[in-house]
């Protein structure tokens, strides 16, 4: 019955307990003794108590030649003394041998990916200088289908869209024979051209090949605002409109050096001298051929002018220089189309102003438009010149002096109209 326990025994409880503290502090300070007599003994100076348990704590024995780091030790870490990085320091960096920080085993994968990726480039542009458009589409294939690091090669890097689109450009998706066929035929008619002497032509697939391959770039890498430096749509625009451009023209001159073959070989001095009677038709025959050749090329022109009004109307292209000088130059090419001039090389003559198969009617129509497409090409020129373009003082003086002319003729045509 210990909760019915008399006072009696509560007070031996507390006498037992006053004796059990009594004995343990005496044993206590027996084991403080015989530590400051060891310590006494080896180190020579008893050190304090406190000190000796920071010791103990920190792993380190008492001894003579101990040097404790200095405050704020061992609440902070120890100060580590450097040498000065000066000249001396510096020459004796160099003086030493050279350390090596690129691990010593490499990725033996990688660098056997990247020896065949720059055999299989050469390969291509040793194909591509030799003429060999099929086997360097062959190697261009190998190019875009190799990883490195799991990637696949962007050919957007080191100018390879170019190379991809010349040898699109070159390729001819015909068959052989049919190939050796046009080719001969096409060389035949182009070397009668002495400004494309030794040059071969490109075909008209070749042409739509590239220009397709280009349209799948602009798709493929957009514009980005986070991305103010990467190659993007911006880089393959001026291209794919250079190359459009570049086919109709090619085309055309094609078509009048063939309709100028046919009239050659039609001619009254390859002929008998029998008379016949379809002779005086022919001067308007051929008149009609090329006029109607002139009107294609002029359709084809406004509509890549209609197709540049598009992209230069959104941002980023309606700062974009190149763009803006090549609708420029887009302006003037119709200008010359609509007022009949076919060369590119001499300037505007008599011709386009006396053109006596004309009425008076349609020629004052057609210098009116070609007055506005004057007008549009001086303001591409002058927004590219704002937005960086150089060298285009001397154009916008020749189209200023272009536009007065034009109005001369056009008030002798129409005194009561008044000057745009």
């Amino acid at each position: 019955m210990a909760y019915f326990a008399s006072q009696r025994g509560t007070g031996a409880y507390r006498q037992h307990r006053r004796a059990r503290k009594t004995t343990d502090k005496k044993k206590r300070d027996e084991s403080l003794t015989d530590v400051e007599d060891t310590t006494h003994s080896h180190a020579g100076t008893p050190p304090v108590v406190p000190e000796i348990e920071q010791l103990r704590v920190a792993g380190l024995l008492p001894n003579p030649g101990l040097q404790l780091p200095p405050p704020a030790f061992p609440h902070a870490p120890a100060r580590v003394e450097r040498e000065p990085d000066g000249p001396a320091s510096v020459q004796q960096q160099m003086a030493r041998a050279p350390l090596h920080l690129y691990p010593v085993h490499r990725d033996q994968r990688k660098g056997e990916k990247q020896a065949a990726l720059d055999r299989v480039s050469a390969i291509m542009h040793l194909s591509l200088l030799r003429g060999d458009y099929e086997r360097a589409s062959r190697a261009w294939g190998l190019i875009l289908r190799t990883q490195l690091n799991g990637r696949l090669v962007d050919p957007r890097n080191h100018g390879r869209s170019g190379i991809g689109a010349e040898i699109l450009l070159r390729r001819n998706p015909l068959t052989r024979n049919e190939t050796s066929q046009n080719n001969s035929q096409d060389n035949e008619t182009w070397q009668n051209n002495p400004h494309h002497a030794g040059i071969a032509p490109f075909s008209e697939q070749g042409f739509e090949l590239a220009r397709e391959y280009y349209q799948r770039l602009i798709i493929q890498h957009p514009n980005r605002k986070t991305h103010p430096h990467s190659v993007d749509e911006r880089r393959f625009y001026p291209p794919m409109f250079s190359l459009w451009i570049y086919e109709v023209c090619e085309k055309s001159k094609r078509a009048r050096s063939q309709l100028r073959a046919e009239a050659a070989a039609r001619s009254p001095s390859s002929r008998s001298m029998s008379v016949d009677s379809n002779h005086d038709e022919e001067p308007n025959e051929f008149r009609a051929k090329e006029e109607a050749i002139q009107t294609e090329e002029l359709a084809r022109a406004m509509e890549i002018a209609e197709r540049l009004d598009q992209v230069i109307a959104a941002p980023p292209f309606e700062r974009q220089a190149s763009l803006l000088q090549l609708r420029g130059n887009v302006a003037l090419w119709i200008t010359d189309l609509t007022l009949g001039k076919t060369g590119s090389n001499d300037d505007w003559g008599t011709d386009p102003f006396n053109n006596k198969n004309v009425s008076a009617a349609d020629q004052l129509e057609r210098l009116a438009n070609a007055h506005r497409q004057l007008h549009a090409a001086q303001a591409f020129f002058e927004q590219a010149a704002t937005n960086g373009a150089d060298g285009l003082a001397a154009t916008l003086s020749s189209i200023a002096l272009k536009r007065r002319e034009l109005a001369k003729h056009m008030d002798k045509l129409n005194p009561s109209r008044l000057d745009e």
